[in-house]
C-alpha cells in the first residue's frame, strides 16, 4: 500500500496557522479576563455607592443608623453614626461597616487587597481597583471639611481603572461623585456646617496615605 506523509511545507503552515489561531485566542482571553475585572470593579462600585448615599441620607435626617461609628484612627467610640459624626469618622466607620465580612470589596486587580482606601492622596497616586473616599467641603484641598459634622457634609467616592488598558471601553481612567454640600469658602463652609475645633476635631483631615490594606505596588 503506498502511504504519503505530510511534506515540510505542510506541517510549516499548519504550524502557523496553530500559532496564528493560539495568538487570537490570547488576545481574547486577555481582552475577556480584562472586561470581567471592570465589570466587577463597576458593580462594587456602583453598590458601594448607592450604600453611601443611603447611609449619608439616614444620617442628615436622623433615621437611626445601624453602622457603627468609628474614631480616625480605627477605634470604636461605642455609637452608632449621626448627623454630628464628623465627615471623616463617616469614612473610616463606612470602610468598616463595607469590609465587616473582610470579602464583598476586594479589589479585582488584586484579589489579596481591599477595594476601599479612605485617603486624600492625588489621583495619580491610585492604583487600579481602588475605590477612595474623602471629604471635600470646600476649597483648600482634598480632605478639606473633614471635622464637618455629617449633617452638613460633603465627600466623593472615586473609583480608578486601568490606565494601560487595552480595552478602548476603559474611559475615562476613573469616575468619581460627590455627595453633599460644597461651599467655595472655607469660612463660609465651616459657619454653614456649625464646625468647631473643640466639638470636631480638625477642618482639613491631614495628607492621608492611601491605606495600607489597600495599597499595593504595580507589578508585585
Amino acid at each position: 500500500m503506498n502511504q504519503k506523509g505530510f511534506s515540510l511545507v505542510e506541517l510549516l503552515v499548519v504550524v502557523a496557522i496553530i500559532g496564528v489561531l493560539a495568538g487570537v485566542g490570547t488576545v481574547g482571553y486577555d481582552r475577556y479576563v480584562e472586561s470581567t475585572k471592570r465589570k466587577v470593579l463597576d458593580q462594587n462600585y456602583e453598590k458601594i455607592l448607592r450604600m453611601m448615599e443611603t447611609e449619608a441620607t439616614i444620617v442628615r435626617n436622623e433615621l437611626g443608623s445601624a453602622v457603627d461609628e468609628y474614631n480616625v484612627d480605627g477605634t470604636a467610640t461605642g455609637n452608632k453614626i449621626t448627623g454630628d459624626t464628623t465627615c471623616h469618622q463617616f469614612l473610616v466607620s463606612m470602610k468598616k461597616f463595607l469590609n465587616k465580612d473582610n470579602e464583598a470589596f476586594k479589589n479585582p486587580y488584586r484579589p489579596d487587597k481591599t477595594s476601599i482606601t479612605v485617603d486624600n492622596g492625588g489621583w495619580t497616586t491610585h492604583q487600579p481597583g481602588m475605590i477612595s473616599f474623602f471629604c471635600y467641603k470646600s476649597s483648600g484641598g482634598y480632605g478639606a471639611g473633614g471635622g464637618c459634622p455629617m449633617i452638613q457634609a460633603r465627600f466623593r467616592v472615586i473609583v480608578y481603572y486601568d490606565p494601560k488598558s487595552k480595552n478602548d471601553n476603559v474611559n475615562p481612567k476613573y469616575s468619581h461623585k460627590s455627595i453633599g454640600r460644597f461651599i467655595n469658602n472655607v469660612a463660609s463652609a465651616q459657619a454653614d456646617c456649625g464646625w468647631n475645633q473643640t466639638d470636631h476635631g480638625n477642618w482639613h483631615t491631614g495628607a492621608d496615605a492611601i491605606d495600607t490594606d489597600a495599597a499595593y505596588t504595580p507589578g508585585s
